[in-house]
């Protein structure tokens, strides 16, 4: 099942980038929070199922009273990859239970879906993160690829570049 399938809220036009985004309702530029800062990186204090994607996660603002996600606050939730971001929603309780999952778990799958999207569908020279050892790691979690496909993958890029006498080297992965 793709972005696009599972979650018709993630829209390529949607897509925006640092720094030039502005506020997706009303179009009010870019603001700083109370602290000074143009974005706020997620923290898992909890230990959640979120913990793996908050490299991924944070909080932007702006010059506007839009009732953005989440609630209360002037900030809104996005999913970022690089310089490229979109809004991201996560789910409620109700929708959780309905479907058999906990919420955090669900709101994890909701931001690697945000992420592959970004991956999928960003200005590749706006994800200064996009590399193919990375975007494997997103379609591992986001459970597109299995965990032995993506091995067979990535020993075949090694193999590859043994057969072509090149030197063997994995894709960097960058830090975000």
């Amino acid at each position: 099942m793709n972005a696009e399938q599972n979650s018709p809220d993630l829209q390529i036009g949607d897509i925006q980038y640092f720094p030039d985004h502005r506020c997706p309702d009303c179009n009010a530029p870019a603001a700083r929070d109370r602290r000074g800062n143009w974005y706020v990186p997620y923290t898992d204090f909890f230990g959640s199922a979120l913990r793996n994607w908050e490299s991924y996660i944070g909080y932007i603002y702006f010059a506007c009273e839009c009732d953005h996600e989440p609630k209360p606050g002037p900030g809104m939730r996005v999913a970022r990859l690089g310089d490229a971001m979109i809004p991201l929603k996560y789910s409620g309780r109700k929708q959780a239970r309905s479907i058999g999952l906990d919420l955090d778990v669900l709101n994890a799958q909701e931001a690697a879906r945000a992420v592959d999207f970004l991956a999928k569908h960003a200005d590749p020279s706006r994800t200064v993160q996009y590399d193919e050892l990375r975007l494997m790691l997103f379609k591992v979690a986001s459970g597109r690829v299995g965990p032995d496909e993506a091995h067979r993958r990535i020993q075949s890029w090694v193999f590859d570049a043994a057969s072509q006498d090149q030197e063997v080297s994995i894709p960097k992965l960058q830090t975000a």
